[in-house]
């Protein structure tokens, strides 16, 4: 009886050990595990052995195949152990408890012995934790083993033939010399138009219409022969001609997001459509998002004068800071925060209390990801705050596990539940 009582201790304070690795000791049980600390200093000595994580390391053997010093950062990192030991597992530290009882209940448990059963039950209770962690976050373990990198610089260059030129493949230097017009790669990996001196004028085919486009997970900057920047965000695609001498105007039609730089020129105003709406600028600075699965259009104004008018003819004319907002038919004005709206530029998310469901279309148009929904319900979770585009996936998941969001990762697609 006396072997059996303690055995028995011997589990309580196991127990009291692992809730301490875990950090979820209540005060009655820190003072209860402080007691037994004080009786005899080979508890001390024991107490020592059983939280040194080396230890630890040595004595729950791990199957190769799982990542250890995950498992170990789990516990480091205050996980609740004595969740398994409460009702959800009681099954499991039951069967626990009789397998020990049954190797130990002939053998005369001394001090050491005792000792010995204390470290080999806080070594199961941590592998049992393990194993569940192994069951139930697979997912979880699959996206650590798993990352995709933020998006590259790259971009399809469509000519008016209809080749086809990979710019992420294709180095530095002249892509294409004809009628006095060449385009080239920078070593920056911007596409650059220039027009020499031998322009054939009398010829139409400067007018003949490029397509750059990026894809999810790509981003470009073209500069036009005007001398006109437009930085091309993931997913979108700009369509432009090879040259504006032969037109009154600069007409260029964007789909998805870009940021644009117009060059000054009074004779020849600066037209960009999207979505059957329209921007006329004679030389400015701004911002248009216009992806196909996003609610509204916003056109953000960096500075100069930029007049916006929607399918059904209705204009606003903004000034530096406002935006146009088009939603269904209505068009109106809001000032805004310019950062949160071409922050991309400078390779920063900038989020202002914006929903999951905006946030994570953008991380799907940069990362290539598909996003889901398993139940069909969006977490009602904002975000505000700064982060670097160029960080992993890996690294945004990470916030998505210390807000509570659970997600699995499969591939590309990213599984919110």
């Amino acid at each position: 009886m006396k072997n059996k009582k303690s055995f028995s201790h011997s589990i309580i304070y196991a127990e009291l050990i692992a809730g301490y690795l875990a950090g979820t000791l209540s005060r009655a049980e820190q003072d209860k595990l402080n007691k037994w600390l004080d009786e005899d200093i080979r508890n001390i000595e024991l107490f020592r052995k059983l939280t040194n994580m080396d230890n630890i390391r040595k004595d729950i053997h791990i199957s190769e195949y799982f990542d250890e010093d995950k498992a170990l950062e789990n516990v480091q990192k205050n996980i609740a152990i004595h969740q398994l030991l409460s009702k959800e597992t009681d099954s499991n530290k039951q069967t626990l408890v009789q397998w020990w009882s049954t190797i130990f209940r002939n053998l005369n448990l001394t001090t050491a012995s005792i000792s010995f059963a204390i470290l080999l039950v806080v070594s199961s209770f941590i592998w049992i934790y393990i194993k569940r962690e192994i069951n139930i976050n697979t997912e979880t373990i699959a996206v650590n083993n798993q990352d995709i990198q933020a998006a590259k610089v790259g971009a399809t260059l469509t000519l008016p033939s209809g080749k086809k030129i990979h710019l992420g493949e294709t180095v530095e230097g002249k892509i294409l010399h004809e009628n006095g017009i060449s385009i080239s790669k920078t070593l920056e990996g911007q596409l650059l138009y220039e027009i020499h001196e031998n322009v054939d004028h009398s010829s139409t085919y400067d007018t003949s219409l490029n397509i750059l486009t990026t894809a999810r997970g790509e981003t470009y900057s073209v500069k036009l022969p005007d001398g006109s920047i437009i930085d091309l965000n993931s997913a979108s695609s700009i369509e432009y001609p090879m040259n504006f001498l032969h037109s009154k105007e600069r007409r260029v039609k964007l789909s998805g997001e870009a940021y644009f730089q117009v060059a000054h020129n009074k004779n020849k105003p600066f037209i960009v459509t999207y979505n059957k709406q329209s921007a006329e600028v004679l030389g400015t600075e701004f911002n248009i998002n216009a992806y196909d699965n996003e609610n509204i259009m916003v056109t953000t104004l960096v500075n100069g004068s930029l007049r916006v008018t929607n399918p059904y003819n209705e204009s606003v004319i903004l000034s530096p800071g406002n935006a146009a907002i088009h939603n269904n038919r209505s068009l109106k004005t809001l000032q805004v925060d310019v950062l949160e709206h071409t922050a991309w530029r400078k390779g920063q998310f900038h989020f202002n209390k914006s929903p999951f469901d905006v946030v994570a279309r953008q991380f799907s148009r940069w990362y290539n990801i598909d996003v889901v929904y398993a139940n069909g319900k969006i977490p009602d979770t904002k975000f505000s705050g700064e982060m670097n585009r160029n960080v992993s996936l890996k690294t945004v998941l990470s916030y998505f596990t210390e807000l509570g969001i659970n997600y699995k990762l499969e591939n590309r697609k990213l599984i919110i539940y």
